[in-house]
């Protein structure tokens, strides 16, 4: 297979390689299958509507989610909760270390919860799967921080969909991430795994 495509794209003007993220076109430049190329990968991240993924107010986006309005509102998402690649088990712990040391925290869970007992030790709001944009605006807006502590990703629409309503991320430094967050600005970014750090 890998000897055909080099075949067909052998000498190729007109061919163009695109990718979504720096990172994922550093991974296929590298590629046993891109040798030989007659252009760079070229880089075109996803788009999302900036106009409708906006700030906006926080303190009706809490009230249709029946959020505490004095708490710090902590968002994760994932279609599915039980995912091993998007960290809910990280989020948890995190969730939990600031619940234990006194802080007025509350979860907001996005997707579908196919883990049954969450063991978070605090409040929390379960959204379910999410699908219409006003929705997902509304509960970025809701939010104080997202947090995506993913073990393996490309360039998560969330991350991008967050920063556009406002909302700073906290992320681990995973596939085209820290293309997006502004470290110490916009969000902060770790390293894979850093619990502690969170």
């Amino acid at each position: 297979r890998l000897a055909h495509k080099h075949r067909l794209w052998a000498g190729q003007k007109q061919l163009q390689f695109v990718a979504p993220s720096a990172w994922l076109a550093g991974k296929a430049a590298r590629s046993a299958a891109a040798q030989d190329l007659v252009h760079e990968i070229q880089v075109i991240p996803n788009g999302i509507d900036a106009l409708r993924f906006a700030p906006g107010e926080a303190a009706a986006a809490r009230r249709r989610w029946n959020l505490d309005p004095e708490a710090t509102v902590l968002l994760f998402s994932s279609a599915n909760l039980a995912n091993p690649y998007k960290g809910f088990p990280e989020f948890v712990e995190f969730f939990n270390a600031l619940v234990e040391s006194g802080q007025k925290v509350q979860a907001l869970l996005v997707g579908q919860n196919r883990v049954g007992d969450l063991g978070l030790k605090g409040p929390y709001v379960e959204a379910g799967f999410l699908s219409e944009a006003d929705d997902l605006v509304s509960v970025y807006r809701a939010a104080d921080l997202y947090v995506t502590p993913t073990r393996n990703d490309n360039l998560p629409t969330t991350v991008m969909e967050a920063l556009s309503c406002g909302t700073p991320v906290l992320a681990f430094g995973v596939g085209g991430i820290p293309e997006m967050i502004q470290d110490g600005k916009t969000g902060w970014v770790l390293e894979p795994g850093d619990t502690e750090g969170m």
